[in-house]
């Protein structure tokens, strides 16, 4: 807690600090806090062929997950907001960005298992476990401001801990590798289309992700400006474990200082499960080189690992994150 509050602190700091060259960038600093929060409760219920029949099981399970991320970006080629919305700057000024970023991930599993058989072979059971992640990335983006080409590139290095809440010592360590590359084209002076091929190497398995993103950028009447943003990707994993998700989110700046807006998206995970999803944000640039921002999401989720279908299944989530940035 510590930590975040110095680093709270010195961000504030930046945006009191006087700009050398009013409205030029070179540098961008940024904090935030994200948490989700998944509950989950099953009630399975199986015929028997004989005594006890039939057989109800339950299953109560919670996850809540702790996100703290830090990143650096040099623009160095500079970055104007002179034209539209400040929180599209990068976009519409076709900035050159090199950007550091870390994040850590706290996550707290528990769940319960619970019968009506009394047999005892099928003994009713807690179990719970603590997962941390480390995350390391380098991102790069080129663009060439007159041709409106640009490429993309980026490292990501994670690592995890994962403790089990049991008697003695059990836990393990893992780590994964990313890699992504793309290219994309301003089609207009703020309309753009890009590809991204991700790899991911892991311990035991790999990932190929290809993504597809499409932004638009208008106004409507002569104040007020939209953004419109549009995403499919494809992920194709070791074992099956295929991913098909889209996106579409809509933007609105009665200002320059103002965003608002809304997310959907729609994720056909692996093993039958899938995830829709509805989400809310909004920044506010409250001097010219500072904002804040701010992000609500719901989830419906269904995770797709019951062998047979549940009598009653209640599976809910949704996170909310805040954050800071400053541009100097």
């Amino acid at each position: 807690m510590t930590q975040k509050v110095c680093a709270g602190t010195v961000l504030l700091a930046l945006a009191g600090t006087p700009i050398a060259s009013a409205e030029t960038y070179n540098f961008e600093v940024g904090l935030g806090y994200d948490r989700t929060q998944f509950d989950s409760f099953r009630v399975q219920t199986v015929d028997q062929p004989q005594p006890p029949s039939p057989i109800t099981f339950t299953d109560d399970t919670s996850i809540d997950t702790d996100d703290i991320s830090l990143f650096g970006s040099w623009y160095f080629a500079g970055l104007s907001d002179d034209k539209g919305p400040r929180a599209r700057a990068v976009f519409v000024d076709r900035a050159s960005v090199a950007t550091l970023a870390y994040s850590r991930s706290e996550e707290m599993f528990s769940s319960r298992f619970d019968n009506d058989s009394g047999l005892p072979f099928l003994p009713p059971g807690e179990f719970s476990s603590d997962q941390t992640l480390d995350d390391l990335s380098v991102a790069l983006r080129l663009v060439d401001r007159s041709s409106g080409w640009y490429g993309i590139a980026g490292v990501s290095r994670v690592e995890g801990e994962i403790d089990f809440n049991v008697p003695g010592p059990i836990g393990s360590d893992f780590d994964a590798t990313s890699y992504s590359l793309g290219f994309g084209k301003y089609l207009f002076a703020t309309t753009s289309l890009e590809i991204t091929v991700d790899w991911l190497e892991a311990e035991g398995s790999d990932a190929t992700n290809v993504a597809v993103d499409f932004t638009h950028l208008g106004s409507i009447g002569s104040s007020w400006q939209y953004a419109v943003d549009l995403g499919y990707s494809q992920t194709d994993g070791d074992f099956g474990a295929d991913t098909d998700a889209y996106l579409a989110g809509v933007s609105l700046y009665p200002t320059r200082d103002l965003e608002f807006g809304l997310t959907l998206s729609e994720e056909d995970g692996p093993f039958g499960g899938d995830q829709s999803s509805v989400g809310v944000f909004g920044s506010w640039f409250f001097s010219p080189n500072a904002s804040v921002n701010a992000r609500y999401r719901i989830d419906d989720v269904d995770s797709g690992f019951a062998f047979a279908p549940p009598d009653v299944a209640d599976e809910d989530q949704d996170s909310w994150g805040i954050g800071i940035t400053v541009r100097f």
